[in-house]
C-alpha cells in the first residue's frame, strides 16, 4: 500500500486552526461535502498514485472544484468494509469517497484524529496551485455505525 503522506508537519489544537482552514477542517463531516458546499462546485477527484490488493485500497488524490484543486490527499479504504457497488466506484477512481458514501447509501461517521500546520515544499504548491509556506489539514477516520473502519484520510487544504 502507499505509504502514509511524510511531511513536515506539526500538530495544531483545533482552537488555533485560522479562518477559512478551521471551518473546513475542524467538523465531523466528509470533505467531499464540505468543499463542495464551500466552493459551490462539484467536487472532482484527481489520482495521483494509487495501489489495490482484495481488501485494500490506497491512494493519492487531488480533490478539485472544476479546475481549481481545493485538496490533497492521502486516503486508506478497507474494500470488505463497503457494500460491492460502493467498492467497485472506489477501484474506478473516478469519484471521490465522500460522493460514493452519499450514492451508495453508506451509513458512516467522521472522526477527526489530530489538526496540523504543514511547510509546504514546492511539489504540495504546484499540486495545490498555491504560493503559501503553511497550510493546514487534518487526519480523520472514517468508520460504520457498527464500528468498522471504512478509511483513514490525511487531508491538505491550499
Amino acid at each position: 500500500m502507499i505509504a502514509r503522506l511524510d511531511l513536515d508537519r506539526r500538530l495544531v489544537p483545533p482552537s488555533d486552526v485560522p479562518e477559512p482552514y478551521k471551518s473546513l477542517l475542524v467538523h465531523d463531516h466528509d470533505m467531499t461535502s464540505t468543499l463542495a458546499a464551500f466552493h459551490q462546485h462539484e467536487i472532482l477527484l484527481k489520482v495521483l498514485e494509487r495501489e489495490a490488493d482484495a481488501t485494500h485500497c490506497s491512494r493519492v488524490v487531488i480533490l478539485r472544484a472544476g479546475e481549481k484543486p481545493v485538496e490533497y490527499g492521502w486516503i486508506l479504504m478497507y474494500l470488505d468494509a463497503f457494500p460491492d457497488k460502493a467498492q467497485a466506484l472506489i477501484l474506478q477512481g473516478v469519484k471521490p469517497l465522500g460522493w460514493i458514501l452519499e450514492h451508495c447509501q453508506v451509513q458512516y461517521q467522521c472522526d477527526p484524529l489530530v489538526f496540523f500546520e504543514v511547510s509546504a515544499d514546492e511539489a504540495l504548491k504546484t499540486h495545490l496551485g498555491t504560493d503559501r509556506d503553511v497550510l493546514y489539514g487534518r487526519e480523520n477516520r472514517i468508520t460504520s455505525y457498527e464500528g468498522d473502519r471504512l478509511a483513514e484520510v490525511l487531508e491538505i487544504l491550499p
